[in-house]
């Protein structure tokens, strides 16, 4: 039988440790993560075709990029978050879903990305990481 194409599975997580930072009452914050397709590597390895290397005369080799890891955070995040119930000051979901899959464009979710507390980024980075270890330092696991 050959392969049946399903939806990526994904996984959900609580925010605690940021929430016990930000003193958040009642429900918890959580997000879903999905599991990365071959399109969305495609899309995050993009990013480092832009890395530059260049070869010096004494044989060294320099690599170049106006990338930052946050630049790559946020577009891991806006790959393959799923979910996410964090509202805005008046009460509207920062990131907008559809379907399992961020349905905002990439300008307007950095945008939103850029919003959270850094405590919060950080823990959805680090659970984005889990559910796709190929993307962290380590690799796969």
């Amino acid at each position: 039988m050959s392969l049946k194409l399903t939806p990526a599975l994904s996984q959900e997580f609580e925010l605690v440790e940021p929430d016990k930072i930000w003193n958040v009452g009642g429900e918890p914050t959580r997000v879903a993560i999905r599991q990365a397709t071959n399109g969305d590597d495609m899309a995050r390895n993009r990013l480092f075709a832009l890395v530059a290397k260049e070869y010096g005369a004494d044989d060294s080799v320099k690599y170049t990029s106006t990338l930052s890891i946050d630049d790559v955070h946020c577009k891991e995040a806006y790959l393959v978050l799923a979910s996410c119930n964090v509202e805005t000051a008046g009460g509207k979901a920062l990131i907008k879903f559809k379907n399992d899959k961020v349905d905002m464009s990439e300008f307007e979710f950095a945008d939103a990305w850029g919003q959270l507390p850094r405590e919060y980024a950080e823990a959805i980075v680090e659970f984005i990481g889990v559910v796709n270890p190929h993307w962290t330092p380590e690799g796969k696991s």
